[in-house]
Order: structure tokens, then sequence, then C-alpha cells
């Protein structure tokens, strides 16, 4: 029988509106948002549901501040995983992507939500107070690049790997213009991501000390779904602070965590991130014999339960296993 990846997220993948007809439509996914949107008042004084559903004039707005934006992707993706379940399907593993780690975790039954929500608040809080303003870059490009221009890149972190031609890097403000106008100049694309420090880079080692503390305060157990992790596409046996933090400070290798899954494959890839950034990565990544499909939910294009229909319809024809 075919096996079930459900792939988790992390910074960059939110947008203002996300999920918005599943909210409306979908009394299981509302509940859970406004479960969690209680939590986080408690704790921030304002309402999650409020910042990403309010009506606005460009839907484009950019969706950037760290206090928001931590607790609101994770509770997304937990809310559209706890949907799904009470549909009645269950992966057979689950994928996790930077903070992504913490919603898999969670999904997986080794986490209490509520205390990862906690944590991740807790976390955008140190950092929107310790960490100095940077940003992060999605090039569209070899990753070599940085090797054949050290001058360009040299104050630069290599933050990720996604797939040949795709790789992430960090750095401070002052860096970023420079790299910038480079990339224009010789034609490269790229994407500036809605993130506002350099994750996945030295930049984070001014919270080190605060955030293991946060992460060894976190019950932690053997997940009964297995959750795999980006960072060094290992099964967490078992998850652990020190990776957790490892999770967020040291690069992301996407790439390679999807090249030793395919080896045990085929599967059917299900991107539970708000946007459907992981699935549109696998399109480049899986390689043209691989018999494995990739599904998803939510997207920046709307149509959450047109899409969410047709995974379920999907995993119904293939008789995948139930809650």
């Amino acid at each position: 029988m075919e096996k079930v990846i459900w792939m988790c997220a992390g910074q960059g993948t939110q947008f203002y509106q996300m999920g918005r007809e599943l909210y409306e439509q979908e009394p299981v996914f509302r509940r859970f948002m406004d479960r969690g949107d209680e939590l986080v008042r408690e704790l921030i004084n304002e309402s999650l549901v409020d910042i990403v559903y309010l009506p606005r004039a460009n839907r484009f707005d950019p969706f950037r501040r760290l206090l928001h934006t931590h607790p609101a992707i994770l509770l997304f993706q937990c809310a559209l995983a706890h949907l799904l379940a009470e549909k009645g399907f269950q992966p057979d593993l689950l994928l996790g992507y930077s903070l992504g780690e913490f919603a898999a975790l969670s999904i997986g039954g080794a986490l209490p939500f509520e205390q990862a929500l906690i944590n991740v608040i807790k976390q955008a809080e140190l950092i929107e107070y310790c960490v100095a303003p940077g940003g992060m870059l999605a090039i569209l490009d070899s990753i070599d690049l940085t090797e054949r221009h050290p001058e360009v890149f040299h104050d630069c972190t290599v933050a990720g790997c996604n797939f040949e031609r795709n790789f992430l890097i960090a750095a401070s403000l002052d860096a970023l213009p420079k790299v910038q106008h480079f990339l224009r100049r010789n034609g490269v694309n790229f994407l500036d991501l809605p993130v506002d420090y350099a994750f996945h880079s030295p930049a984070m080692d001014a919270v080190k000390t605060a955030v293991l503390s946060l992460l060894e305060a976190l019950t932690l157990a053997p997940p009964p779904i297995p959750v795999v992790s980006a960072q060094n596409g290992k099964v967490l046996e078992p998850p652990s602070a020190k990776h957790l933090w490892q999770a967020m400070r040291d690069r992301v290798d996407f790439a390679s965590a999807i090249r030793n899954l395919e080896k045990t494959g085929p599967y059917l890839y299900l991107d539970l991130s708000p946007s459907g950034s992981m699935a549109t990565t696998l399109k480049y990544l899986l390689p043209k014999q691989s018999r494995s499909e990739f599904l998803t939910v939510s997207s920046s294009f709307g149509q959450e339960r047109k899409n969410l229909q047709r995974v379920l319809e999907r995993c119904r024809a293939a008789g995948l296993r139930s809650a």
C-alpha cells in the first residue's frame, strides 16, 4: 500500500487570508484555529484570527512580524492536520522543515500542541528582542554560485538547499543589498522571503542559551507517527531540545531528506503549509522515474475546499489508512 507523508513548513510560507475558505466553511478547522487563538490572545494580547483574516485593501500586503507569523504558521498546519484526521486520515510519516518540525512533532503526538504554541511565541519574543534584523533570499541558481563569487557572499550564510537550482541564504540587512544588486545585474532570479531575521545562520546564536532553556522545558516523547527532519534527513528517535535548536540554527537540506525518503517510496506527499511551497519544490526535486505524487490544500491562489476534496478523493481511491 502507498505510504503517505504530511509535510510541515516553516517561515516564509505565511500570507494574509491563508486558509480563509477552510476557516469559513470547515467547522473543525475553525474550532481548532479559534482554540489556538484563545491561547495566543492570553500571551500577546492580540488575536491571530483577526490579524490573518482582517479584510485588507491589498491581500498581498507583507505578513512579516515574527510574533504573529511564528504561531500562525504552527496553528494553521496543526488545524489542517486536525481537519484531515477528523475526515478519517492519518499519515505514515511526517516531515518537518525548520519551524515546521514543531508542527510535525505536535501532529505526530510527540509534543502537546499547547506547549508547542507557547514555545514558538516565546521564541519569537526572544528573537525580536535579541537578534539583529536580517533577511533571507531564495536564489534560483546552483549553490556553487556562492563559491564562484565569495566576494559577494562572504557576509552571508547558506541557510538551505531545496533542489539543484534553488538554495537559501541568510544575511544581515547590511549585506543583503549587495547580494541583491549582484543577482539582478547577472540575471539570477531570486525571491525576497517575508522573513525579517537570518534564520539558519550564526545570527541565531544571540538567543541560543535562552532558546535551549525553553526547548529543554518541553515534554518531548517518541512520536507514535515517525517524524523526519528536513534539517538532517533523519527520523527523530527520539526528538530532543538539542535537535530542535539545530533545526532553527543550522542549514536545512530538504533535497537530501527527500532523496533519502525516495529510497523507501513511493509516497504520497501532502503539503500542509499555507503556501504549498513544499509541494512546488517537490515538482523540481523528484526524479523522473519516481512514482511518488504530491498534493496541497492551501496556496495563495485560494480554492482550499476544492483542493481538500481532491486530497480526500485521492486518499479514498488509494485505500489509504484512516484514523
